[in-house]
Protein backbone atom coordinates (compact mmCIF):
# COMPACT_ATOMS: atom_id res chain seq x y z
CA UNK A 1 0.00 0.00 0.00
CA UNK A 2 1.35 3.34 -1.17
CA UNK A 3 1.76 6.39 1.37
CA UNK A 4 0.15 9.74 0.47
CA UNK A 5 2.79 11.45 2.40
CA UNK A 6 5.19 14.12 1.11
CA UNK A 7 8.36 12.47 0.29
CA UNK A 8 11.42 13.53 2.69
CA UNK A 9 13.85 16.17 0.97
CA UNK A 10 17.06 15.83 2.39
CA UNK A 11 18.31 19.34 2.97
CA UNK A 12 19.70 20.55 6.37
CA UNK A 13 22.47 19.61 8.18
CA UNK A 14 21.87 20.64 11.96
CA UNK A 15 24.65 21.93 14.41
CA UNK A 16 23.72 21.69 18.17
CA UNK A 17 20.70 19.63 17.54
CA UNK A 18 20.35 18.16 21.21
CA UNK A 19 20.05 21.64 22.73
CA UNK A 20 16.43 22.31 23.84
CA UNK A 21 16.25 24.78 20.69
CA UNK A 22 17.80 22.57 18.36
CA UNK A 23 15.57 19.37 19.44
CA UNK A 24 12.36 22.34 18.40
CA UNK A 25 14.17 21.84 15.45
CA UNK A 26 13.93 18.57 15.00
CA UNK A 27 10.69 18.19 15.80
CA UNK A 28 9.52 21.44 13.52
CA UNK A 29 12.01 19.62 10.41
CA UNK A 30 9.53 15.86 11.31
CA UNK A 31 6.39 18.33 10.95
CA UNK A 32 7.44 19.50 7.66
CA UNK A 33 9.04 16.45 6.72
CA UNK A 34 12.41 17.85 6.07
CA UNK A 35 14.95 15.34 6.68
CA UNK A 36 17.98 16.11 8.64
CA UNK A 37 21.16 15.21 9.25
CA UNK A 38 22.65 15.92 13.11
CA UNK A 39 26.26 16.45 14.11
CA UNK A 40 26.47 15.08 18.16
CA UNK A 41 29.26 14.52 19.76
CA UNK A 42 27.99 11.37 21.78
CA UNK A 43 26.16 8.15 21.07
CA UNK A 44 22.73 7.76 22.15
CA UNK A 45 21.87 11.02 22.30
CA UNK A 46 19.06 10.95 20.20
CA UNK A 47 16.59 8.45 18.87
CA UNK A 48 16.29 7.23 15.85
CA UNK A 49 13.57 8.21 13.29
CA UNK A 50 12.19 8.27 9.94
CA UNK A 51 13.90 11.44 8.07
CA UNK A 52 16.99 11.79 11.04
CA UNK A 53 20.49 10.86 9.85
CA UNK A 54 22.65 11.08 13.11
CA UNK A 55 26.21 11.65 12.87
CA UNK A 56 28.64 11.13 15.73
CA UNK A 57 31.86 13.15 15.32
CA UNK A 58 35.00 13.39 17.53
CA UNK A 59 34.62 17.29 16.86
CA UNK A 60 32.38 19.61 14.83
CA UNK A 61 34.50 21.28 12.92
CA UNK A 62 35.35 22.26 9.47
CA UNK A 63 36.06 18.50 8.35
CA UNK A 64 33.39 17.01 9.70
CA UNK A 65 30.84 19.63 8.49
CA UNK A 66 32.62 18.92 4.75
CA UNK A 67 32.19 15.39 5.21
CA UNK A 68 28.82 15.29 5.63
CA UNK A 69 27.48 18.19 4.03
CA UNK A 70 26.85 16.41 0.20
CA UNK A 71 23.23 16.69 -0.62
CA UNK A 72 22.08 19.42 1.57
CA UNK A 73 21.44 22.55 0.61
CA UNK A 74 20.95 24.79 4.33
CA UNK A 75 23.52 24.43 7.22
CA UNK A 76 21.50 25.79 10.54
CA UNK A 77 23.30 26.59 13.83
CA UNK A 78 21.79 25.95 16.70
CA UNK A 79 24.73 25.75 19.34
CA UNK A 80 25.15 28.20 22.21
CA UNK A 81 27.73 28.68 24.82
CA UNK A 82 28.05 26.29 27.34
CA UNK A 83 28.16 28.79 30.04
CA UNK A 84 28.32 32.74 31.37
CA UNK A 85 32.04 32.36 31.11
CA UNK A 86 34.64 33.34 28.30
CA UNK A 87 33.39 31.06 25.21
CA UNK A 88 34.35 30.87 21.83
CA UNK A 89 32.20 27.95 20.80
CA UNK A 90 29.88 30.48 18.53
CA UNK A 91 32.60 31.61 16.92
CA UNK A 92 34.43 28.58 15.64
CA UNK A 93 31.56 27.07 14.99
CA UNK A 94 30.86 29.99 12.46
CA UNK A 95 34.31 29.36 10.78
CA UNK A 96 34.08 25.83 10.61
CA UNK A 97 30.62 26.65 8.58
CA UNK A 98 32.33 29.09 6.66
CA UNK A 99 35.14 26.96 5.38
CA UNK A 100 33.32 23.83 4.67
CA UNK A 101 30.59 25.92 3.19
CA UNK A 102 33.01 27.49 0.85
CA UNK A 103 33.86 24.20 -0.65
CA UNK A 104 30.39 22.45 -1.01
CA UNK A 105 28.33 25.45 -1.90
CA UNK A 106 25.89 25.28 0.68
CA UNK A 107 22.84 27.42 -0.46
CA UNK A 108 22.46 29.16 2.94
CA UNK A 109 23.81 29.24 6.29
CA UNK A 110 21.23 29.82 9.07
CA UNK A 111 22.81 30.70 12.64
CA UNK A 112 20.33 31.66 16.12
CA UNK A 113 21.86 34.34 17.86
CA UNK A 114 21.25 37.04 20.23
CA UNK A 115 18.75 40.49 20.54
CA UNK A 116 21.71 41.45 23.19
CA UNK A 117 24.22 41.64 20.49
CA UNK A 118 21.94 44.66 19.50
CA UNK A 119 24.36 47.54 19.67
CA UNK A 120 20.59 49.67 19.75
CA UNK A 121 18.39 47.82 22.26
CA UNK A 122 17.33 49.47 25.52
CA UNK A 123 19.35 50.20 28.19
CA UNK A 124 18.51 46.94 30.26
CA UNK A 125 19.25 45.09 27.08
CA UNK A 126 22.36 46.88 27.26
CA UNK A 127 23.21 46.18 30.42
CA UNK A 128 22.64 42.44 30.69
CA UNK A 129 25.16 42.26 27.53
CA UNK A 130 27.78 44.61 28.93
CA UNK A 131 27.77 42.78 32.36
CA UNK A 132 26.22 38.93 33.42
CA UNK A 133 26.01 38.17 29.81
CA UNK A 134 28.87 39.65 28.29
CA UNK A 135 30.79 36.82 27.28
CA UNK A 136 28.11 35.57 25.86
CA UNK A 137 27.25 38.69 23.44
CA UNK A 138 31.34 39.07 22.60
CA UNK A 139 30.92 35.36 20.99
CA UNK A 140 28.02 35.94 19.19
CA UNK A 141 28.87 39.24 18.09
CA UNK A 142 32.61 37.55 16.54
CA UNK A 143 30.06 34.57 14.99
CA UNK A 144 27.96 37.04 13.32
CA UNK A 145 30.73 39.21 11.86
CA UNK A 146 32.34 36.11 10.55
CA UNK A 147 29.28 35.08 8.53
CA UNK A 148 28.41 38.12 7.15
CA UNK A 149 32.32 38.74 6.08
CA UNK A 150 31.86 35.33 4.26
CA UNK A 151 30.40 36.52 1.34
CA UNK A 152 28.12 33.47 1.43
CA UNK A 153 24.27 34.02 1.50
CA UNK A 154 23.45 34.05 5.73
CA UNK A 155 20.45 34.24 7.87
CA UNK A 156 20.95 35.52 11.42
CA UNK A 157 18.46 35.52 13.90
CA UNK A 158 18.53 37.50 17.14
CA UNK A 159 15.40 36.03 19.39
CA UNK A 160 15.16 37.42 22.77
CA UNK A 161 14.80 35.15 25.83
CA UNK A 162 13.90 31.95 24.49
CA UNK A 163 11.35 29.90 26.79
CA UNK A 164 10.60 25.84 26.61
CA UNK A 165 6.64 25.81 26.50
CA UNK A 166 3.74 25.21 23.29
CA UNK A 167 3.73 27.35 20.11
CA UNK A 168 2.15 30.60 20.49
CA UNK A 169 2.63 31.29 16.63
CA UNK A 170 2.87 34.97 17.37
CA UNK A 171 6.52 35.32 15.67
CA UNK A 172 7.23 39.08 14.92
CA UNK A 173 10.55 39.38 12.49
CA UNK A 174 12.43 42.85 11.95
CA UNK A 175 14.73 43.39 8.98
CA UNK A 176 17.03 45.48 10.88
CA UNK A 177 18.02 43.36 13.38
CA UNK A 178 16.33 45.19 15.79
CA UNK A 179 13.44 43.71 17.98
CA UNK A 180 10.60 45.59 18.75
CA UNK A 181 7.97 43.35 20.40
CA UNK A 182 7.50 41.33 23.65
CA UNK A 183 10.71 40.44 24.72
CA UNK A 184 9.83 36.58 25.14
CA UNK A 185 9.53 33.90 22.53
CA UNK A 186 9.11 29.91 22.51
CA UNK A 187 11.75 27.69 20.97
CA UNK A 188 9.34 25.72 18.99
CA UNK A 189 7.96 29.33 17.48
CA UNK A 190 11.59 30.22 16.36
CA UNK A 191 11.94 26.59 14.89
CA UNK A 192 8.92 26.44 13.52
CA UNK A 193 10.00 30.12 11.16
CA UNK A 194 13.56 28.60 10.64
CA UNK A 195 12.27 25.41 9.01
CA UNK A 196 9.18 27.06 7.05
CA UNK A 197 11.47 30.02 5.61
CA UNK A 198 15.11 29.20 5.86
CA UNK A 199 15.46 25.67 5.02
CA UNK A 200 16.87 25.84 0.79
CA UNK A 201 16.13 29.38 0.71
CA UNK A 202 17.81 31.53 -2.24
CA UNK A 203 17.38 34.98 -0.57
CA UNK A 204 20.30 37.11 0.21
CA UNK A 205 21.90 37.65 3.72
CA UNK A 206 19.99 39.24 6.28
CA UNK A 207 20.14 39.92 10.06
CA UNK A 208 16.55 39.73 11.53
CA UNK A 209 15.49 40.44 14.97
CA UNK A 210 12.98 37.85 16.83
CA UNK A 211 10.25 39.39 19.09
CA UNK A 212 6.13 38.40 19.96
CA UNK A 213 3.15 40.01 19.15
CA UNK A 214 0.77 41.27 21.93
CA UNK A 215 -1.07 37.77 21.55
CA UNK A 216 -1.02 35.31 24.13
CA UNK A 217 0.43 38.68 26.30
CA UNK A 218 -1.52 37.68 29.59
CA UNK A 219 -0.18 34.30 29.95
CA UNK A 220 3.67 35.39 29.07
CA UNK A 221 3.50 38.42 31.38
CA UNK A 222 4.02 36.67 35.10
CA UNK A 223 6.71 34.75 33.60
CA UNK A 224 8.64 37.64 31.93
CA UNK A 225 8.04 39.48 34.69
CA UNK A 226 9.65 36.95 36.86
CA UNK A 227 12.46 36.84 34.39
CA UNK A 228 13.07 40.49 34.61
CA UNK A 229 13.39 40.33 38.07
CA UNK A 230 15.87 38.07 38.15
CA UNK A 231 18.38 39.32 35.70
CA UNK A 232 18.08 42.99 37.07
CA UNK A 233 19.13 41.43 40.40
CA UNK A 234 21.93 39.27 38.34
CA UNK A 235 22.54 42.97 37.06
CA UNK A 236 22.87 44.49 40.30
CA UNK A 237 25.08 42.24 41.72
CA UNK A 238 27.49 42.02 38.92
CA UNK A 239 27.69 45.95 38.71
CA UNK A 240 28.39 45.92 42.48
CA UNK A 241 31.90 46.90 43.89
CA UNK A 242 33.55 43.79 45.58
CA UNK A 243 33.61 44.37 49.58
CA UNK A 244 35.00 42.43 52.35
Amino acid sequence: MQSNAAPWAPRVLLLGATGRTGLCLLEAAREARVSVTALVRREGVLAAREGLSIVVVSRVDAASIAENLAGHTTIISAVGPPSLGPTTVCADVARAMVEAASVSRAQRLVAISSALVDRGAGLFARALASTVFRNVVRDARAMEATLLASGLPVAILRPPRLVDGERRRNLLTYPDGHPRGRHVVTRADVADYVIAHHVGSREGSMVLGLAASDTGAQRDASEEEDARRALYSLVSRATQPACR
